[in-house]
């Protein structure tokens, strides 16, 4: 019965999936019992997510709700958001006991340490020197396009593919590049942004295998082979160019199928608990009826010896 049950939920569940709400609007409800649950399952997910997704989560973190702000930066810390890095800085300035320490938490986990402890004010002065220090390298890799120095512009921008602070420059960067005609500069930007591997990033690299023509591509696939064969840093051109879908192209059935799979597992969740509730209960039972067997033998026992007794006297 337990089972017939769980596969009715199952099949209910499938086919009413195509009328919940997609994760970005629940995100984005005015009910915060709705959007506090959106915000953690985002943040139990992780990456990639949307871009959609990201820039809800930032506009939550100046929700006036405090417990939605600190559902909001564990999302962003879940997703490595460096671009929210403001957000959390202001919130966290805003803030005090430990809704103050789950922003502290989520800047630490971004930027890869605790850059500036429990002050606001410290954060946001790495924060600057961060964005200062990026859009220099960023100047120095257009530099060395514009003196059509490809050897350079590859090395200055190496370093900046480590960062895990101001990326979304870098995509910004990555992307004006990519946009171009030619062929290096092209596989040298589908690269960087494959490898950083960021909602923007993928969006962007999206956008420029969509837009750009069929020739600059495939030129730009022999350009990244090519650099491969002289010992430039690894490529699979093969797998750039196709990328994985963004996750809100998923499809129905997709998303269905999800919702599915986690059905069942919660479905046998539920009958492995009721068989091991059962299985207590016997064991409880048994063990109740053992003692009585044993409290009855005893007063038997005690019966016998003290008839024995008095027929000995």
């Amino acid at each position: 019965m337990t089972i017939r049950l769980a596969i009715l939920v199952l099949l209910v569940t499938i086919l009413s999936g195509g009328e919940q709400q997609e994760l970005g609007d629940r995100l984005s409800s005015t009910d915060k019992t709705v959007a506090m649950p959106a915000l953690f399952e985002l943040a139990r997910r992780g990456p990639p997510s949307s871009n959609r997704e990201i820039e809800i989560v930032r506009m939550r973190l100046a929700d006036p709700e405090p417990n939605i702000r600190v559902a909001a930066a564990s999302a962003a810390a879940s997703l490595h958001d460096d671009g929210a890095v403001p957000q959390l800085i202001n919130a966290m300035r805003e803030s005090s006991g430990q809704g103050s320490d789950a922003f502290r938490a989520a800047l630490a986990t971004i930027a890869g340490g605790d850059r500036g402890g429990d002050s606001p004010e410290a954060w946001s002065a790495w924060h600057d020197n961060i964005i200062t220090s990026t859009m220099g390298s960023c100047s120095k890799v257009r530099i060395a396009v514009l003196d059509k120095n490809f050897d350079a512009a590859r090395s200055a921008l190496h370093p900046l593919l480590m960062q895990r602070s101001g990326r979304d420059k870098i995509v910004d960067l990555l992307e004006e590049l990519g946009n171009g005609d030619d062929p290096r500069l092209v596989a040298l930007a589908r690269e960087g942004l494959a490898a950083i591997d960021t909602a923007y990033a993928r969006v962007a690299l999206a956008n420029i295998n969509r837009t750009l023509p069929e020739g600059v591509l495939s030129a730009a696939d022999a350009a990244a082979a090519v650099v491969d064969q002289v010992g430039g840093q690894p490529s699979r051109p093969g797998a750039i160019r196709r990328g994985a879908p963004p996750p809100e192209e998923r499809s129905f059935f997709s998303k269905m199928f999800s919702v599915g799979f986690i059905m069942i597992g919660a479905a046998a969740l539920l009958y492995g608990g009721w068989v091991a509730g059962r299985n207590w209960l016997l064991l409880k039972e048994k063990a109740k009826e053992g003692t009585q067997r044993f409290r009855r033998g005893t007063q038997r026992f005690t019966r016998s010896m003290t008839s024995t007794i008095k027929r000995k006297k």
